[in-house]
């Protein structure tokens, strides 16, 4: 069977536009394509703010260790001279001397 419409030129024509036509139906994405590719975007939205969260929570623990480790340090310091001044002296009371570090120690927040 032979389509023609008798001029080549319109023959043409015609082939051409049959033919765009034709590769736009197949190229064009169905629905599900479109709603997988939104449900992708939204994803990697939410991977980004989940990361950016994630940063913000990292620093903000790594500044808490870092100051929980300077605190730490102070009461050892303080603790070993107080520590020094009881040995020192031998008249201290070692339940005064117990009372004295806790009170260091709460002092810090070392014990609560």
């Amino acid at each position: 069977m032979e389509m023609s419409t008798g001029n080549p030129l319109l023959d043409c024509l015609l082939l051409f536009g049959v033919g765009a036509g034709a590769g736009y139906w197949f190229k064009k994405d169905s629905p599900e394509k479109i709603a997988a590719r939104e449900r992708e975007k939204v994803r990697q939205h939410q991977l980004e703010v989940a990361e950016v969260e994630a940063a913000k929570v990292k620093a903000a623990n790594d500044a808490t260790v870092a100051l929980m480790s300077q605190k730490h340090d102070s009461y050892r310091k303080a603790a070993e001279g107080l520590g020094k001044s009881f040995h020192n002296n031998p008249n201290v009371d070692p339940a005064d001397a117990q009372a004295a570090m806790v009170a260091l120690a709460k002092n810090f927040g070392i014990v609560t």
